[in-house]
């Protein structure tokens, strides 16, 4: 045989024949094909008889390295062009392409007005106003009502607005403008904005000097001056008039009424003993000890007009006694003494003056026991006057036992008139000073007066203005500055020193920083799962909304010193959520404004939760009929899985429910009016959960149940298509059985009757037209098998 290698090589073909022995033949040699050999060997494995695989691809897969007839392997994939990426998406016309945004769809409208009806993206701007989005994208807009907000403008006088929210337009209704009279001039000549007004002189007077009893109050003879009666010095109006003279009863005297405030005059006769009481106290005392007869209304006896006390021997020697004299006698005269007056003028500055009355060594002689009184006075001499007192202490009493020596004192200062001077008194002029208050700072002034001989010119430097703070709570914030007198004064006057500035209660501020540690994560769940808030209940101004940044929080209110601040912080859980905050320190923080700032600290501590929410299906149904007909079944499902038998589900906040009700009939009966076909819902089948709220469904129908009743009757067996054939066939061939829905047993087929052809009525009769009654005499039913052999038609008799 030959030998194998020296055949040459080659790749055989399936068609190529071998040379071998089959065994079954007594081993003949015998040859088979190359492909014979490639399926016994795949038989043998289990690998099948394929000996080829080919994929096509089409329009949308593409394939490559078919076919595969022993071993190879085809690449698969998308036959899309483009290029697949993070950012494209597969087209329906087989395209790897990147999304676009040329219309959105989402319109915008502020009060009714289109703003765009291609929205791309929406910003939230303006004080108070937070956007947040939580981790499953859903946005919370939260818009703060901020105090320092204009909520409303209320037009003030001469100020007009068009509307007291939204666009106002704001106008002035009152001076638009200021229009030069005679002699005034404007800057700017317009008379609008800020406007300087210059009065010219169109008198003729010039200088302005004071006559007697006048005085120059402010200004200068020259500039501004101000006239006004003198009442101090030599030159005071009544000095400067003096004629003295007897005044008559009918003379007028002027006064200040003190009822009205105003100048009124009287006459001497015309003024009361009540409005001169140091008068009246002297007539009164004068008075002390008369005895008066002034309600004798006795004729018999004359009237007594005066009392004369003594002896019986003296008594005896009047010759002539007077009828309206009361004479009281007694045997003998009782002891007496004298008092002789001595004056002590120790107590008096300056000799010029002189006594008059009761002078030294007078006497007066009475009875021990009875009153007496001396009366001394010491008027001051031409060119003199008291400038202090007098103060005159007459000696009285009663008369001592053992005679003896009284004494008058008297003391004060006389001085001579004084020469033509004026007195300058300085005052003060606080209109400049803003916030001035009498009780919290006082201004004096070294010297307080200046005295100069008349008429002369201040120049300023002779007053130097200091002030004084009475409350350490308040203080300057600029000046005090002060603006001296420099007039000529031409009598004894008040001069005005100006003082400018601002006077005003110290501020301070009081900042809260607040840590937020609710549910421990730095308030990431802050105004999501829970609000806080902190307000100032104090005297000062009010708290400013709190700053967040993290879990940090300040807020600031600022006031006067002495103010008090009372910060009470509130957490409080948003819907859907239960906390129970803690505080430290504990609410309120309370204190009283004393420095520039101050600063205090407050955690919030505590579990903000999720609440479950439950959802409820109420029932409100009207089905008549047996309740042992039927049974219902309320059912849910929970974000749409299987429905649950039941009425009432307990869950977590954004769960959808969805209610059903099912109804079953029991056998032997049947719906007259299906309840399931009527059932609504109000306001929905499905309620989405509240945490901590309890939400409602109802569900409403009607129905009526009947028990199933069969009646049989003789009718034809064949259902037919129209009324006519049916007329001809044997209405006895069969029999048939009714459900009575007309309710008229016994009266044969009827419209709403059910047509069965078993007993039990569970097989309804076929759909067409049968024929009950005698031949064409009888009529025909007609039977809807859509409905379950539901009879719908009646015609005849006669069968037609």
């Amino acid at each position: 045989m030959a030998i194998i290698y020296s055949y040459p090589t080659v790749t055989p073909e399936l068609d190529d024949l071998l040379i071998g022995s089959d065994k079954g033949d007594d081993n003949a040699t015998k040859s088979f094909t190359v492909s014979s050999l490639v399926s016994l060997i795949n038989a043998q494995s289990g690998t099948g008889t394929v000996t080829s695989v080919t994929v096509d691809g089409d329009t949308w897969i593409s394939s490559t390295g078919s076919p595969i007839t022993s071993a190879g392997t085809i690449d698969i994939g998308l036959s899309a062009s483009g290029t697949p990426s993070a950012t494209t998406f597969l087209r329906g016309d087989n395209v790897w392409a990147e999304a676009t945004t040329t219309n959105s769809n989402v319109a915008v409208y502020d009060e009714g007005v289109s703003v765009t009806t291609d929205m791309n993206s929406l910003n939230f701007l303006g004080d108070g106003v937070i956007a947040v989005s939580d981790q499953n994208g859903n946005v919370n807009v939260t818009i703060g009502g901020e105090s320092n907000e204009v909520d409303s403008i209320i037009a003030g006088t001469g100020i007009g607005v068009s509307s007291s929210t939204g666009n106002v337009i704001v106008t002035n209704t009152g001076v638009t403008g200021i229009v030069a009279g005679t002699n005034v001039t404007l800057t700017p000549s317009s008379g609008t904005g800020v406007v300087t007004i210059d009065a010219s002189s169109a008198g003729t007077v010039s200088v302005v000097n004071p006559g007697q009893g006048i005085k120059l109050q402010a200004g200068s003879a020259t500039s501004d001056p101000t006239i006004g009666v003198d009442a101090t010095g030599n030159n005071n109006y009544v000095k400067v008039i003096e004629a003295q003279t007897t005044p008559a009863s009918d003379d007028f005297i002027p006064f200040s009424s003190f009822s009205t405030g105003d100048a009124k005059t009287t006459t001497l006769s015309a003024i009361p003993a009540t409005a001169v009481d140091l008068i009246k106290t002297y007539i009164d005392d004068g008075d002390d000890g008369d005895v008066r007869n002034n309600t004798d209304t006795f004729t018999s006896v004359a009237d007594v007009n005066q009392v004369i006390t003594l002896t019986a021997a003296e008594y005896a020697a009047i010759v002539s006694k007077d009828a309206n004299t009361l004479y009281l006698t007694t045997a003998g005269g009782g002891s007496t003494s004298t008092v002789t007056l001595a004056i002590d003028t120790s107590g008096v500055t300056g000799s010029q003056y002189t006594i008059t009355g009761d002078q030294i060594g007078d006497t007066k002689t009475g009875v021990v026991g009875s009153a007496y009184a001396f009366s001394t006075t010491v008027p001051a001499t031409a060119g003199y006057y008291w400038s202090v007192g007098p103060t005159i202490n007459n000696a009285s009493g009663s008369f001592p036992g053992v005679s003896g020596t009284v004494t008058t004192t008297i003391s004060g200062t006389v001085a001579a008139n004084p020469p033509n001077s004026c007195v300058a008194t300085a005052t003060f002029d606080f209109s400049g000073l803003s916030g001035y208050d009498a009780a919290k700072v006082s201004f004096t002034s070294t010297p307080s007066t200046d005295s100069k001989t008349c008429p002369n010119t201040l120049t300023g430097s002779e007053f130097v203005a200091s002030y004084s703070i009475l409350d350490s709570d308040y203080e300057f914030t600029s000046g005090p500055s002060y603006t001296y007198p420099t007039n000529t004064i031409n009598s004894s006057q008040n001069v005005i020193i100006q003082v400018s500035g601002t006077f005003q209660p110290k501020q301070g501020t009081v900042t809260l920083t607040l840590t937020d540690n609710i549910n421990s994560n730095s308030g990431a769940d802050l105004n999501s799962k829970y609000e806080v808030a902190s307000v100032n209940g104090g005297s000062a101004g009010a708290l400013s909304a709190i700053s967040w940044s993290t879990g940090t929080g300040t807020a600031t209110v600022t006031g006067n010193y002495g103010q008090t601040w009372s910060i009470n912080t509130t957490a409080s859980a948003k819907p859907g959520y239960s906390l129970t905050p803690s505080y430290s320190p504990a609410n309120p923080l309370t204190g009283t404004i004393s420095s520039p700032a101050h600063g205090v600290t407050q955690t919030l501590s505590g579990t903000a939760s999720s609440q479950t929410g439950t959802a409820t299906q109420l029932t409100s149904f009207n089905v008549t009929g047996p309740t042992a007909g039927y049974t219902a079944q309320g059912t849910y499902s929970v974000n749409g899985a299987s429905p649950i038998n039941g009425t009432t589900y307990n869950g977590a906040p954004g769960e959808n429910i969805t209610f059903a009700y099912a109804w079953t009939l029991a056998g032997g009966y049947y719906w007259v009016n299906d309840p399931n076909s009527n059932l609504t819902y109000s306001p929905s089948s499905t309620v989405v959960i509240v945490g901590g709220q309890n939400t409602t469904t109802t569900a409403s129908t009607t129905g009526e149940v009947a028990l199933i009743i069969t009646q049989s009757f003789y009718s034809s067996s064949i259902a037919r298509t129209g009324s006519t054939q049916s007329c001809s066939d044997n209405s006895s061939a069969t029999t048939h059985y009714l459900t009575k829905g007309a309710g008229n047993f016994g009266a044969g087929p009827e419209i709403g009757d059910y047509c069965w052809t078993n007993v039990g009525g569970t097989t309804p009769c076929g759909n067409g037209y049968f024929n009950y009654g005698s031949g064409m005499m009888g009529y025909a039913y007609h039977v809807m098998g859509s409905n379950a052999g539901y009879i719908n038609t009646i015609t005849g008799p006669p069968c037609s």
